[in-house]
């Protein structure tokens, strides 16, 4: 081995580790694209820092690879990067992506604005090779909790973060920092009215569908029947995918509303910043792009003729204005209890359910429980300011500590990438200005503080 490489890998696998004595500037938890654009941020700004991200992946990974069509474009155009809109001149856009990679020409051949998904999965997994080449990234450990060390005089003057191995799931080393990022990305949600209930083998969510997929063509059993409970991209998807793989199973999506409902292309919605979007942080998307209801429109209509033609029954079946109530298992079927526009309520029996039901976070309040007494807020609530800084209480930590939740107000999948590359830049300025010593440090005012609550 040459003495350039171990010192490469001697350096990154210091980088990766700390004690209290001698702790990192920045961990951030979670590998997503939000943190990924936070570490290009990083990555750019001349001050020599400790960096690291703690992922539970084995390696990085996109959730909307696990869409169910991975070469569906994206919602946003490629200069909706993880950069360009902070720093047009990066090495991390995406056309210096393609042109690094030599596909260019082949791209601009496509003609295409919105990048095809898988494409821009390729791009993400390349700026993401160069933070682990820099030492940078943890795989495969999930953080627990973080503790919040404190000096004689009751100020914290360290966060001790507790991780475990996602393999063997036992405690690994404790990693000791003096800011911590939180960009935890979101989990698969149930819908409202199935609240309590569990994943499982025959009720999954929409982005485990492509996994279940070669499952379900193998499927012996009687004619296969399918129910898709939603009204978003996802649930479009898994209608065109169930068509192109799964031609003789029997699909009924489930809407509430009366029909599906096209994404809004108001253009002025994109001119929003990031911070104005904050003040009203909205719900998962329950609406689907104009090409996908073209599309889904055209493929139903040319199926039901080529069933009539046929004399057999059309296996796409949108029943709209009906909410599902309760789902149950009854020997091998899964039983929907359903509640259709004329009030009639009846249950209706699926070998899969899929739900299409969007994602939600939640997961930063565990992490900061250890912390919640020192919280600005009189019910234990986490409130961020305009740079996405968890608010605790003025006086109860050295001034360089601190919290930020990097996607607290992203809304996920495509809709994260529009305001990424500024949000990312507003967080590093504020974790930059916080590592300056006190004496360099802006003055307190007496104004108040703008704030948003999670």
């Amino acid at each position: 081995m040459s003495t350039a490489s171990s010192n490469s890998k001697a350096t990154a696998a210091a980088s990766t580790t700390s004690t209290a004595d001698s702790p990192h500037d920045v961990v951030c938890v979670g590998f997503g694209p939000a943190a990924l654009s936070l570490a290009i941020a990083l990555y750019e700004q001349p001050r020599p820092l400790k960096v690291l991200f703690i992922e539970r992946q084995p390696s990085f990974s996109w959730r909307g690879e696990n869409f169910p069509m991975d070469r569906t474009s994206m919602r946003t155009n490629l200069l909706q990067d993880l950069v360009t809109m902070r720093n047009p001149l990066s090495k991390f856009t995406f056309l210096n992506y393609l042109w690094s990679t030599d596909s260019l020409i082949a791209y601009t051949n496509l003609g295409q604005m919105n990048p095809p998904r898988l494409v821009f999965a390729k791009y993400l997994a390349w700026c993401a090779s160069h933070m682990d080449a820099k030492g940078w990234t943890r795989y495969g450990q999930a953080v627990k909790d973080m503790e919040p060390m404190t000096k004689s005089n009751d100020d914290v003057e360290l966060w001790k973060i507790n991780v475990q191995d996602e393999k063997t799931g036992e405690a690994a080393n404790p990693v000791f920092a003096k800011k911590v990022i939180l960009a935890l990305g979101e989990q698969p949600k149930l819908p409202r009215a199935l609240s309590g209930f569990q994943f499982n083998d025959r009720v999954l969510h929409s982005v485990d569908f492509m996994k279940t997929l070669p499952k379900l063509r193998e499927w012996k059993g009687p004619s296969l029947n399918i129910a898709v409970v939603g009204g978003n991209d996802e649930a479009v998807e898994i209608l065109e995918q169930c068509e192109s793989y799964l031609d003789t199973a029997k699909v009924t999506l489930f809407l509430s509303d009366a029909a599906l409902r096209q994404t809004d292309e108001n253009p002025f919605i994109g001119t929003l910043t990031a911070k104005s979007k904050g003040r009203n942080p909205g719900g998962d998307s329950t609406t689907v792009q104009r090409e996908a209801l073209a599309s889904l429109y055209t493929s139903q209509y040319e199926s039901r003729i080529r069933a009539e033609r046929a004399g057999k029954e059309h296996l796409l079946d949108i029943q709209s204005s009906t909410d599902v109530l309760g789902v149950e298992q009854a020997n091998d079927k899964i039983v929907l209890k359903l509640l259709d526009k004329a009030a009639t309520g009846h249950s209706q029996p699926f070998d899969f359910v899929f739900l299409a039901s969007g994602y939600e976070r939640g997961l930063q309040e565990d992490l900061i429980a250890p912390a919640k007494h020192l919280l600005d807020s009189r019910d234990g609530t986490i409130s961020v300011d305009k740079d996405y800084k968890v608010m605790f209480r003025r006086g109860s930590m050295a001034s360089e500590l601190g919290v930020w939740i990097m996607d607290a107000f992203a809304k996920g999948g495509d809709d994260t990438f529009p305001s990424v590359a500024l949000r990312s830049g507003m967080v590093a300025k504020s974790l930059l200005i916080a590592s300056q010593p006190p004496k360099q440090e802006r003055k307190v005012t007496q104004e108040p503080t703008e704030r948003a609550v999670l």
